[in-house]
């Protein structure tokens, strides 16, 4: 189910809909946009909103690609492991089914 939320990035006020069991999560992600933001704006005074906006979204980008990088394993080969181990587990639990 869907809720509506309000977050504060930046001194401006922004409705969201989200999941119900992602809500915290989506307020922790807005206040590191809105401290991010904060800090690029004080370093930057005299600069647009925009700019600070944008250096903002390439600086969290570069974070998310330091990180993809150290991962030793994909999202995509962590789900089809995943998928693999839950179908040998499926397997085993069938088999001991039969067996009793």
């Amino acid at each position: 189910m869907h809720r509506s939320i309000h977050v504060d990035i930046m001194g401006r006020t922004y409705p969201l809909r989200v999941h119900e069991d992602s809500e915290d999560l989506m307020r922790r992600i807005a206040e590191y946009v809105d401290e991010k933001l904060q800090t690029i704006q004080e370093n930057l005074p005299d600069r647009p909103e925009l700019t600070v906006a944008i250096v903002g979204a390439l600086s969290i980008a570069e974070e998310l690609f330091v990180e993809r990088g150290r991962s030793p394993v994909s999202v995509e080969e962590l789900d089809k492991s995943l998928s693999d181990l839950s179908a040998q587990l499926a397997e085993a639990l069938d088999e001991e089914a039969e067996s009793s």
